[in-house]
């Protein structure tokens, strides 16, 4: 609950400052009036959901604090979480955290224009944070002040829908297909009667096949306008058209792992092992733990710019692990050309209170869609739902209703579904058939 205070003998000098400075007029700052961190307490909210008997039931979903990363703009302003939380997130009573130099105030609009000011109390009071909402921090002296507006924006997913259209292309790829998008065009690589192949098409019905001789199927990867793959060597290659590739590299590896805006990465059968896009001869390790974790097949990898530093990026690794049946595997770094910031890759650990982990969906396919990661797979030999994730990987929502996938999307059991994005549109294709979704 909010703790509204009567300002009484302790909060004095305050209160007379409050009258005094918290008005239209120029807000004045000093080293002694600042939020110096902010951070909040779990946040809990009930969603309603479809059971396994197809109807509603209500059930508790939580996100931890420690997840939830926030940036402090003081010239601006503004504290802000760094990304936005899913839709359903209730931000009516957040409990804050925080360290300032100086009282933090909110403000609580009265009748006939009044305002009342009241003290909030760290880790104690609970905040409505449905809306932007401004504070003051008072210095303890009561002589300066400064304004903060704290924001946490949400998804909003769920107030849209997928609308699918349903076309036959023209175009046999292989059961097990591996869909990659580049410049607007999506490349579809598949093993056929022993062969590998490659299809591509702009308008996904027609589609333009071409044999390869030295390419693996099995983890294409598009970054800066080209095409990495592993080759029957097990050195990669390159390409631009996805038909005539060059070898990129000296040393060979065992297995192609992701790439971001500045690097691709592979397994070398110890490290985790990392090159600039445009020198794939220079090699560094970025990553020796965990290696028994790291995806052995289904592997996507998607980068995202940091929204507080351009210069980083925020790099997700996912897929199957052969010695895990019961869960998918994430993976995430900090990608940045600047060796100090760079880190190295870490596995995402499935915490045992972690109630949305990522599911094993067997042939999975991935893409990038609507700001997040979409993922579809079999579960028991069906598909029955996306799962998408907003936070790099480390929690996992089934989406059902408005986002559900084609009703006939199981009429062909034979071939596995693989997912791609072009020109924002989610592309499905499975079998003779593409389906083709958009937010409406």
């Amino acid at each position: 609950m909010k703790r509204i205070y009567t300002f009484i003998a302790p909060l004095c000098m305050a209160v007379l400052s409050l009258t005094s400075c918290i008005s239209d007029e120029e807000v004045v700052t000093s080293s002694e009036c600042a939020i110096v961190s902010f951070s909040v307490s779990d946040i809990k909210s009930s969603v309603t959901v479809k059971n396994a008997n197809g109807k509603d039931t209500t059930v508790t979903k939580t996100i931890s604090g420690s997840d939830i990363k926030f940036n402090i703009d003081h010239l601006n302003g503004r504290v802000f979480s760094v990304d936005s939380l899913p839709s359903w997130t209730d931000l009516s009573g957040v409990i804050a955290k925080f360290v300032s130099y100086g009282n933090v105030y909110g403000q609580k609009y009265l009748a006939k224009g009044d305002t009342l000011y009241y003290y909030i109390a760290s880790g104690a009071d609970s905040l409505d944070l449905r809306n932007p909402m401004e504070v003051y921090v008072i210095s303890s002296n009561g002589l300066s002040k400064k304004r903060y507006t704290l924001e946490i924006p949400k998804k909003t997913y769920s107030s849209d829908s997928l609308k699918w259209n349903k076309n036959t292309i023209n175009t046999v790829f292989g059961t097990k297909n591996h869909c990659v998008a580049l410049a607007n065009k999506a490349y579809m690589f598949y093993d056929k009667d022993g062969e590998t192949f490659v299809s591509k098409s702009e308008n996904g019905t027609e589609w333009t096949e071409k044999k390869l001789d030295n390419i693996k199927s099995e983890g294409v990867i598009s970054a800066n306008d080209k095409l990495f793959a592993m080759g029957t060597d097990s050195h990669i290659y390159t390409s631009t058209d996805g038909e005539s590739w060059t070898s990129g590299s000296e040393i060979t590896i065992e297995r192609l792992l992701g790439a971001d805006k500045y690097y691709v990465y592979a397994f070398d059968g110890t490290n985790i092992i990392g090159a600039k896009l445009d020198d794939l001869n220079s090699w560094k390790v970025y990553g020796n733990t965990d290696m028994d974790k790291i995806p052995t097949s289904c592997i996507s990898s998607y980068s995202v710019t940091s929204k507080t530093n351009r210069k980083l990026e925020m790099v997700t690794m996912i897929g199957l692990n052969e010695n895990n049946k019961k869960n998918g595997v994430a993976w995430f770094k900090v990608s940045s050309l600047d060796e100090s910031a760079n880190q190295n890759w870490s596995y995402t650990n499935i915490e045992a209170h972690n109630l949305y982990k990522f599911p094993y969906l067997e042939g999975m396919s991935a893409t990038q869609y609507d700001g997040a990661i979409f993922a579809i797979g079999k579960e028991n030999g069906k598909y029955n739902c996306f799962y998408r994730s907003d936070d790099y990987g480390i929690s996992w929502h089934a989406l059902t209703g408005k986002y559900a996938l084609p009703d006939d999307i199981n009429n062909d059991d034979e071939a596995n579904a693989a997912i791609v994005t072009i020109n924002n549109e989610l592309w499905i294709i499975k079998g003779s058939n593409i389906w083709k979704g958009k937010v409406q």
